[in-house]
C-alpha cells in the first residue's frame, strides 16, 4: 500500500499534499493524552490507524473503523480497503466543531476550574478586601464615649496596617444616636481604615463578640468595649504583643484562682469572699492567668474558632462569655491566657462611669447569678487544675455537701440509665440525652476480650488510664450524668480501687463503686438457679471478705461515695438471700451500701448462645436444659413479678437495690417488649434500672442499634432509630418516668 521510508522537514503545502494521500498509522508509547497528528488526520478526513486506548476513543469515537489493539502483530484484517473507506466515509461526517477554538473556549468558561474562582463583583469589595486588625466596638448606653473612640480608632493611631473597624449597637432606642455618631467616619471609609455599623432589635450582650467570626475580616480580633478610650498606641501595643505570643488571648484584666475545691455547701461564697479569687489590675506585671476580662482583648482568629466550636451548656453564660472564653480556651484548648502590662493609661483609659454599679454589666444580679453558674460549671469540670497537695480546702467541711451532690441519684425517682464503655463521645452522650439516661455504668462493657477489655490501661500504664477516665467523667458532668464506676474480675485489686477513689472522690457525678462486676464463687458453676438459695454462707467467706477489703480501702480515702455490692452468682436475683447478714451487717458500720442485681431472667431466652432461635418473649421457656423438662410461662406479668421480689428482699433489709445489667439478644423475637417490659417492672417499683449496653463494640448480640437481624455486625451501619424497633422501645421507655410522674 505505498513505501515505507523517513522524510525530513516538510514544507507546508508539501506536508498537505502528503498527508492527503497517506494512510497514518500511530503507535503510542504512552496514553496519548494531547496528539496532534490525531487532530490533523481528523480535520482533513484522512485515514489513521490508531491504537485502542482511551485517549484514541475521545478524539475518534467507539465506533472508528481503523482501532487495533496494542498486543497484535496481525495488521490484514484492519488494514482492507473496505474498512479504509468506511473510515474516510466516518471522517468525513464526524462533528468537527468540538475540535474548534470556539469550542475549546467556551469548555474552558465552563469549566469548574474556571467557575471556582471569585470574580470582582462592584458592590461586593467591602466583603473581600483583607485587613490586618478588626476592632469591634459594643455600644449600649455609653454612646457619649462613641465619638471619641472612633475618633482615637479611625484617625488617630499610630499602626500603619489595615483596620477593620466593627460598632455593633446593642441598643434600639439608640439606633438612630449610633448612626448619627458613625456616619461621618462612614463617609471616610478607605481601604486602610474601614467602618461598619450593625444594629441589633434585641440586646445580645457581649456576646456578640462570638459573631465576630465570619465578619471579621483580619486574623486579629481587637475587643475595645464603649467605656474604653484607646490612646494612639492601643491597636500596635496589642500587635506587637501578638507578635510574641501569637497563639495566646491577650488581655490587661484578669482573674485568677488559687489552689481549693468547689463548696457545695455554700458555692457563692468564693465570689462572694474571694477567699482563692484574685483580681489583677491594668498596671500588673505579665503573666498567665485563669480568666480574662475581654473589655479589652486580642483573639487570634483560629483561637476565636475554637472560643465558638463549644455548646454554651448553660443561655445565661452568655452574660459571662468572657468567663465562658476563658474556660473554653484554657480547658479545652489547652491555649495560654496572657494578661498584658499597662500602667498610667498609657495605651488607654477607662471611663469615669467604667464600674458604675447597673451600668457596668458585671455589677447587675443576674450577671452575678451566672458567674456563680460558670464557676461551679467549670470546677465540676476540674478546671483550673492543680497539682492534689496544693489543694487546701477541707476536706472534712464540704463534705456533708458532696455527700448530698452524690446521693441525688439515688434519694429522687428511679433513674435509668446504660452501661457505657469508657470512650464514651460527646456524640453518644447526645444520643444517651435522647434515651433518657440519667446515669451511666462504666466498666463492665467491652469485657468480653480477653486482652483489650475495659479498664486493662489499669494493668499497663494506670496513669494514662486515669487521665483518660478523668476526662470523660469531666465530660459526663457537663451534662449532669452521674456515673458508676465498676471493676471486672481480670482488673480489680485493693490497689486500684483506692488509686480510683483517690481520684474521685471529690466528683460529685462519681455516684458509686460497684466493687466487683458479676461475682461468682466456685460453688455457683454448674449450679442451676432453683438451687442458689441451698448454697452454704460459709462457701461466700472468701467473696465478702475480699469486698471488705475493697470497701475498707476506699473508705481509708473516700468516706461519702456510694459503695456497691453485687451478690454472688453472676449477681442474679436469686442469690440475693445469700447476702442478707452480710449486707445487714455492712449497713451498721457503712449505711452508704446500695446492692445491685443484672437482671438477665430466664437467660435461655436472653442469651444468644442458649435461646439458639428457638424462644419468645413472651412464650414457654424450659426450665431444665433437657428434652422433657417443665415450661415456664415467661410474659410482662412474670417479669413483674420477679422484680416484686427484689423490692420486698430491699424493702425487708432497708437497703437501695438497682439493676446495674439487664438486657437481652437483639435478635430474639420480642426483644423489644422484653426490654419495655423489665424497665416497667423495674420504674414501677422505684427501682433504677441500667440497660445492657449502649453501642457495645465487642458483643453485637448488646448493640441494640444494629436491630433485631442476626446477619448485622459491629462493622455494619446502624439503623436509623425509627427504623429499629428495638431503639423505638428503648426511646419508649424514657418516657416511663414521665408518664408516672404525670
Amino acid at each position: 500500500m505505498g513505501s515505507e521510508g523517513s522524510q525530513g522537514c516538510l514544507a507546508a503545502d508539501a506536508y498537505e499534499e502528503m498527508l492527503s494521500r497517506s494512510i497514518v498509522m500511530i503507535a503510542l508509547k504512552y496514553v496519548g493524552a494531547a496528539n496532534t497528528i490525531m487532530l490533523e488526520c481528523i480535520a482533513r478526513n484522512v485515514p489513521v490507524v490508531a491504537p485502542r486506548i482511551s485517549s484514541c476513543i475521545d478524539y475518534l469515537g467507539a465506533n472508528y473503523q481503523l482501532f487495533y489493539d496494542q498486543n497484535t502483530t496481525d495488521m490484514t484484517k484492519i488494514l482492507t480497503i473496505d474498512k479504509v473507506q468506511q473510515a474516510v466515509d466516518y471522517l468525513s461526517q464526524m462533528d468537527k466543531n468540538i475540535f474548534s477554538i470556539d469550542r475549546f473556549c467556551q469548555t474552558i468558561l465552563s469549566s469548574s476550574v474556571l467557575l471556582s474562582i471569585a470574580p470582582v463583583i462592584d458592590g461586593l469589595q467591602h466583603l473581600t478586601t483583607k485587613f490586618d486588625v478588626t476592632v469591634c466596638i459594643c455600644s449600649y448606653k455609653r454612646t457619649g464615649n462613641l465619638s471619641e473612640i472612633l475618633q482615637n480608632i479611625i484617625c488617630k493611631q499610630i499602626f500603619s496596617g489595615m483596620v477593620q473597624v466593627i460598632v455593633w449597637n446593642n441598643n434600639s432606642a439608640r439606633e438612630k444616636v449610633v448612626r448619627q455618631i458613625c456616619e461621618p467616619y462612614l463617609k471616610q471609609n478607605s481601604s486602610s481604615r474601614y467602618l461598619e455599623v450593625i444594629s441589633s432589635t434585641d440586646n445580645h450582650y457581649c456576646i456578640i463578640r462570638a459573631c465576630m467570626l465570619h465578619l471579621m475580616r483580619s486574623d486579629l480580633l481587637l475587643i475595645c468595649d464603649d467605656d474604653l478610650i484607646p490612646r494612639q498606641s492601643f491597636v500596635q501595643f496589642f500587635v506587637n504583643a501578638h507578635h510574641q505570643h501569637k497563639q495566646d488571648a491577650l488581655a490587661v484584666r484578669r482573674h485568677w484562682f488559687l489552689p481549693h475545691q468547689l463548696n457545695h455547701a455554700d458555692a457563692r461564697m468564693e465570689w462572694a469572699n474571694y477567699h482563692h479569687v484574685r483580681f489583677v489590675d491594668d498596671d500588673q506585671p505579665e503573666q498567665l492567668v485563669h480568666f480574662l476580662h475581654a473589655d479589652t482583648c486580642l483573639i487570634p482568629r483560629d483561637a476565636l474558632q475554637d472560643f465558638v466550636s463549644i455548646t454554651l451548656p448553660d443561655n445565661g453564660f452568655v452574660l459571662v462569655d468572657d468567663y465562658w472564653m476563658s474556660f473554653v480556651l484554657s480547658h479545652y484548648f489547652k491555649r495560654n491566657l496572657r494578661k498584658l502590662q499597662c500602667c498610667n493609661d498609657e495605651h488607654f483609659k477607662r471611663t469615669a462611669d467604667s464600674d458604675e454599679p447597673g451600668l457596668a454589666l458585671y455589677t447587675r444580679p443576674e450577671v452575678e447569678d451566672a458567674r456563680i453558674r460558670m464557676y461551679i460549671h467549670h470546677m465540676l469540670n476540674g478546671w483550673p487544675a492543680w497539682p492534689h497537695e496544693q489543694i487546701t480546702t477541707s476536706t472534712t467541711e464540704s463534705a456533708p455537701a458532696l455527700k448530698s451532690a452524690k446521693m441525688k441519684w439515688w434519694n429522687g425517682g428511679a433513674f435509668l440509665g446504660y452501661n457505657v464503655a469508657s470512650e464514651v463521645t460527646r456524640e453518644d452522650i447526645s444520643d444517651l440525652l435522647k434515651l433518657g439516661a440519667k446515669v451511666v455504668r462504666i466498666g463492665a462493657v467491652g469485657c468480653q476480650e480477653d486482652y483489650d477489655f475495659e479498664f486493662s490501661g489499669f494493668l499497663e500504664n494506670p496513669t494514662a488510664q486515669l487521665e483518660e477516665l478523668h476526662d470523660t467523667i469531666l465530660m459526663l458532668a457537663e451534662f449532669d450524668i452521674g456515673v458508676i464506676l465498676a471493676l471486672h474480675r481480670h482488673v480489680v485489686s485493693v490497689e486500684l480501687w483506692q488509686l480510683i477513689a483517690t481520684e474521685f472522690c471529690r466528683h460529685a457525678n462519681v455516684i458509686g463503686y460497684d466493687l466487683v462486676n458479676e461475682p461468682y464463687i466456685a460453688s455457683d458453676i454448674d449450679c442451676h438457679y432453683k438451687d442458689v438459695i441451698n448454697i452454704p454462707e460459709t462457701a461466700l467467706i472468701e467473696y465478702f471478705e475480699t469486698v471488705t477489703l475493697y470497701w475498707q480501702q476506699i473508705r481509708s480515702v473516700d468516706k461519702v461515695t456510694p459503695i456497691i455490692i453485687e451478690p454472688s452468682f453472676w449477681a442474679k436475683p436469686y442469690s440475693l438471700p445469700l447476702l442478707s447478714d452480710f449486707v445487714d451487717r455492712m449497713r451498721i458500720r457503712d449505711p452508704d451500701i446500695i446492692v445491685s442485681v443484672h437482671f438477665y431472667e430466664p437467660q435461655r431466652l436472653v442469651s444468644r448462645k442458649l435461646n439458639k432461635g428457638r424462644f419468645q418473649f413472651p412464650g414457654t421457656v424450659p426450665l431444665y436444659d433437657r428434652k422433657y423438662s417443665e415450661q415456664e410461662e415467661w410474659n410482662e406479668e412474670r417479669i413483674y413479678h420477679e422484680v416484686e421480689k427484689i423490692h420486698q428482699w430491699q424493702t425487708e433489709h432497708s437497703v437501695t437495690v438497682f439493676i446495674g445489667e439487664f438486657g437481652v439478644a437483639r435478635e430474639t423475637p420480642g426483644a423489644a417488649e422484653y426490654l419495655k417490659a423489665v424497665a416497667g417492672a423495674s420504674l414501677s417499683h422505684n427501682i433504677s434500672c441500667i440497660v445492657y449496653s449502649f453501642r457495645e463494640t465487642t458483643w453485637d448480640a448488646m448493640n441494640y442499634e444494629l436491630g433485631p437481624h442476626l446477619g448485622a455486625t459491629i462493622v455494619n451501619t446502624r439503623l436509623t432509630w425509627n427504623d429499629n424497633p428495638l431503639m423505638k422501645s428503648l426511646l419508649d421507655i424514657s418516657h416511663i418516668n414521665d408518664i408516672d410522674n404525670n
